[in-house]
């Protein structure tokens, strides 16, 4: 099923993830999608969209770009917008979360460094009792040069049976060092998510090092997947936060997937 198609020139739909929104007795629940305009220019993002549909049979409506979740432009010029961003039900609170990055842009499009903390994550919180969203908030990280550059992007994050949060990051003193990967445990009351405390950090000195992971709970057991600018790479946890090295992604018969995108 094709939910909509637009190339007009200016523009591409982007980075579209999906949540479910469990309904109440006798009622079908709510699929959430969010969605992003890509500007054309390399990771250069409008506001978030999102779009609704009842159930896996009701017609799509949207998409929607509510105020709280559009992009500010500031004085200067510059442009704060949220990107990559993986949206997920908090079952405990009876809300959905939307966590990304904050970015900032310069007027023709390119990622800015000119202020510090220039890229942290953000959440925004949904209410499907209301309908409404908050606006985005920083995710109040400790104050270490080593969380400067503290993203959760393109990155699924996990909600542990006590209602905590599992979040990965991938943080720097800035964009011109590796990059290293802890996941934080974060606490969420149905307004605001408070890191907690992280676990240990994953480092690979190779080209940009260890960005972009996503976390899975099976089992016993959580793994992390990792993007290299060279090669996918795996760990696997115990409790969620102490990681072991991590190790290349590779099929059945050894050999490597022979994709950093995979």
């Amino acid at each position: 099923e094709t939910v909509m198609k637009y190339d007009e020139g200016d523009f591409l739909w982007f980075h579209p993830r999906a949540a479910a929104i469990p309904g109440g007795a006798g009622e079908v629940p709510t699929v959430m999608m969010t969605i992003q305009k890509h500007l054309k220019i390399s990771d250069y993002y409008s506001g978030l969209h999102f779009m609704t549909r009842a159930g896996v049979d009701g017609p799509w409506i949207g998409p929607i770009l509510p105020p709280e979740l559009d992009w500010k432009t500031l004085p200067d010029g510059v442009t704060v917008s949220v990107a990559d961003v993986t949206p997920g039900w908090h079952a405990p609170t009876g809300k959905l979360i939307a966590i990304g990055a904050q970015v900032r842009y310069s007027p023709a499009g390119k990622q800015l460094e000119d202020v510090r903390r220039a890229h942290q994550t953000v959440y925004a919180v949904y209410d499907p009792k209301t309908e409404q969203w908050t606006p985005w908030r920083i995710l109040d990280l400790p104050d270490d040069a080593h969380f400067d550059f503290a993203r959760n992007a393109c990155s699924q994050w996990v909600v542990k049976p006590d209602g905590s949060l599992l979040v990965p990051l991938y943080i720097s003193t800035s964009t011109k060092e590796p990059f290293r990967t802890t996941v934080a445990e974060c606490r969420f009351d149905g307004e605001m998510l408070r890191h907690v405390r992280h676990g240990n950090l994953l480092a690979l000195d190779v080209a940009r090092g260890l960005y972009e992971p996503s976390l899975i709970a099976h089992g016993d057991r959580y793994y992390l997947t990792l993007r290299n600018d060279k090669k996918g790479y795996v760990s696997v946890s115990e409790d969620g936060l102490q990681f072991e090295e991590p190790i290349p992604w590779r099929f059945d018969d050894g050999a490597e997937l022979g994709s950093y995108n995979t």
